[in-house]
């Protein structure tokens, strides 16, 4: 392979890219022996997927489904009718691309993936067009919207059966926010009114929820599952039989976010508020919805501005002749120390 490439992105504040935002960047190739090329191309790409199998009786059945979310391309060389050489040296070319403002965030598990990457391809001529990919992932964070109303106020009841009196345990409780940025705690402020003879202490903690959802062909079979958000419950102290208490609870949401605009995937977290007593009894909960995330609105202005942009304009690729001085100048070290990162997609 004579190609050496990187895919330099730039910098943002908190290392992911939003929807409706430019990722922008430089693509940085060198040729140490003139190559033939039918064509050189970047572009950004954005697909999801996700799969799984269930077992029923002696049959496992299959499920899957995937989205195409984004794909935008910049052509860099295009070969001319005797002119499909690209001469040795190093070349630069700056790029930008729009994204669009409705897209899901990247996401990774066993079940389901959201990937963005900007791949660049050296197609060489022939029958056989052998082609050179070079990717860079590119982390993208997408908006969410509310789900419940500011504040919430909710509440739990539970009998618990006796033959000397009527017991009964009510929790009423305010959530001031529903809809939170990622790190930010979750107050609870609640009001435990203990009218059994048993004592009873709160739990609460926070639970992502995922909705996979296959193709058509599979009737658009749809798989559930739920997990506690690690380092996130807090239990009180134990409240005592015939008392009234008053709790203010504190769920952290730690790097956690909703994940909307997908066909194939859904992220949603609410939070749990258990009331535990002793046995024989039964515990009793309540769940409350919350969205983790950022609002379209909050970046409407910097999304406007980008759209008022002038587009990139695309032009040919300048070329330095390779020498040892220009090396450290444009790249900061000899090519041949490189590190390459390059496979197919």
């Amino acid at each position: 392979m004579s190609v050496k490439c990187q895919i330099l992105l730039s910098d943002t504040k908190d290392d992911v890219f939003r929807a409706g935002l430019p990722i922008s960047g430089t693509l940085q190739y060198s040729l140490e022996t003139a190559t033939k090329y039918d064509s050189i191309d970047i572009s950004l790409i954005g697909k999801g997927w996700c799969r799984w199998s269930e077992k029923d009786c002696d049959s496992v059945h299959f499920f899957h489904n995937k989205e195409d979310l984004v794909s935008l391309t910049k052509n860099i060389f295009k070969a001319k009718l005797g002119d499909e050489t690209v001469q040795a040296g190093k070349y630069e070319y700056p790029f930008k691309f729009l994204l669009p403002e409705d897209l899901p965030s990247s996401f990774k598990n066993k079940t389901c993936t959201i990937m963005y990457k900007v791949i660049t391809k050296f197609v060489e001529p022939g029958s056989l067009n052998v082609t050179d990919k070079f990717d860079v992932e590119v982390p993208v964070r997408g908006y969410v919207s509310p789900c419940s109303p500011e504040p919430l106020v909710f509440g739990l009841k539970k009998y618990l059966f006796s033959f000397t009196s009527k017991n009964q345990v009510t929790v009423k409780a305010i959530i001031d926010k529903t809809f939170l940025q990622p790190g930010e705690n979750i107050t609870l402020k609640l009001t435990i009114n203990n009218d059994s003879d048993v004592p009873v202490n709160i739990l609460t903690e926070l639970y992502a929820s995922f909705t996979y959802t296959s193709c058509k062909e599979k009737r658009h079979i749809r798989k559930f599952s739920r997990e506690p958000v690690k380092s996130t419950a807090g239990v009180s102290p134990t409240l005592k039989e015939k008392s009234v208490s008053n709790l203010t609870c504190v769920v952290p949401t730690w790097t956690s976010y909703t994940i909307q605009n997908s066909s194939i995937l859904k992220r949603e977290y609410f939070v749990t508020v258990t009331a535990r007593f002793p046995f024989p009894h039964f515990n009793e909960y309540v769940r409350i919805p919350v969205v983790i995330g950022e609002k379209k609105e909050d970046y409407k202005a910097a999304i406007e501005s980008s759209k008022d942009d002038e587009p990139v304009i695309e032009v040919l690729s300048k070329c330095d002749k390779y020498n040892d001085q220009n090396v450290a100048t444009h790249f900061g070290e000899p090519i041949n120390k490189w590190t390459l990162k390059s496979h197919m997609c």
